[in-house]
């Protein structure tokens, strides 16, 4: 059995926004949906390309 534990972050509204359309399409909270997707990336081992702009 998985245990969740609440956090406090900082989101942009377009990524809320997003993530709130997809709950009008699924049916699954907004909040839920972020943590899918998230996990999805963990178990995936996906990196974030983190190069700067000058």
């Amino acid at each position: 059995m998985r245990s969740e534990k609440a956090v406090t972050t900082r989101l942009e509204p377009d990524i809320i926004n997003y993530f709130k359309s997809l709950t009008k399409e699924t049916g699954i909270p907004y909040q839920n949906l972020i943590n899918l997707d998230l996990l999805d990336c963990a178990k995936a081992g996906r990196r974030l390309s983190m190069t700067r702009k000058k």
